[in-house]
């Protein structure tokens, strides 16, 4: 379902290639440079909705890469750890 998905649009770079590949083929992938909207004019992503997505995609662990703070890490922490998901600050 994913998978199509993405095959519908024009442009599938190269993260959502692995995404789709590690969700299909039942291969572990994690992310490793997520920002949450701690990070001032780069990225809009709630700690809650970042960990929620990586668990519905049966990932283990995800990471948090804030850039010049770290604001986000106590609540992505809290969230991880409420949803069984390793936390990499």
């Amino acid at each position: 379902m994913l998978a199509r998905f993405f095959t519908k649009c024009k442009f599938l770079s190269i993260f959502w290639y692995f995404t789709i590949f590690s969700y299909t083929s039942g291969m572990s992938f994690i992310h490793l440079h997520n920002h949450t909207h701690y990070t001032f004019q780069q990225a809009l992503g709630d700690p809650e909705r970042l960990v929620k997505r990586a668990k519905e995609l049966g990932q283990t662990a995800i990471a948090i890469t804030d850039a010049g703070n770290m604001y986000g890490a106590f609540e992505f922490y809290e969230a991880c750890i409420k949803n069984d998901i390793k936390p990499i600050i």
